[in-house]
């Protein structure tokens, strides 16, 4: 949701992205001797509208959007 800049009560540079989550998303990890697993249920998106990033101290970023039809909204988890 993107407000007027009136009513923004942040510095320009903050994010004007909702960082909830929305309802019908989930995130999971399962954890193996070998291998760990992210499983990401981000529905309104295809594989190609998803994006996992790592920063330096170990964060990983899920970022998705869509352009479609009926696409997905901008999510972060």
């Amino acid at each position: 949701m993107i407000l007027p800049r009136e009513s923004r009560k942040c510095a320009p540079h903050d994010s004007f992205l909702c960082h909830a989550q929305s309802p019908d998303t989930c995130i999971a990890v399962e954890t193996f001797m070998s291998e760990n697993r992210l499983i990401v249920w981000l529905p309104g998106f295809m594989g190609n509208h998803i994006m996992i990033a790592t920063r330096k101290n170990h964060t990983l970023h899920v970022v998705a959007d869509s352009w479609e039809p009926q696409g997905g909204k901008l999510s972060a988890l």
